[in-house]
């Protein structure tokens, strides 16, 4: 799956490829991506940037700040410097935009996970990886975490 992710050659790949690693690194829940902040300061130190995620209505005691990897880190990078000029300085509360410049839904999360997890299926032996969606992907980073102890 992670050699599949967008190569990154328009705006919509580089929003895609930050939002998968979202996922599938620190295991993040539609609803916290859909509702992650714009950051509040450029992020040009690598070393002081992380992604604050506010605990949603179903979890609110899940507030909590997570450092990115090296390269999720530069994707999340890529992303904000195309939103800053698909924005054109606008105020949008929302980090992630959908293709219309407004907040993504889950379903679109849905519609960009479940057809990249078929086709991973499919490459492994597994086709019958069907309507697999991002709590697929959450789910199986929290497996790995339990599984290293």
């Amino acid at each position: 799956l992670q050699d599949m992710l967008p190569a990154g050659d328009d705006w919509l790949q580089v929003r895609d490829r930050a939002v998968m690693g979202l996922f599938m690194e620190m295991a993040l829940t539609p609803e916290e991506v859909v509702s992650l902040p714009a950051p509040s300061r450029p992020l040009d130190d690598p070393d002081q940037v992380h992604v604050h995620v506010i605990g949603t209505a179903n979890r609110p005691h899940q507030t909590r700040d997570l450092l990115p990897s090296p390269q999720l880190l530069q994707d999340l990078m890529a992303w904000d410097a195309c939103r800053k000029r698909l924005t054109a300085g606008k105020a949008t509360p929302n980090w992630f935009l959908s293709q219309r410049l407004g907040p993504l839904s889950r379903h679109t999360l849905f519609q960009l996970v479940a057809p990249l997890v078929a086709e991973a299926g499919k490459r492994c032996g597994e086709p019958f990886l069907n309507h697999v969606g991002p709590m697929v992907l959450r789910n199986t980073q929290i497996l790995r975490w339990l599984r290293q102890g």
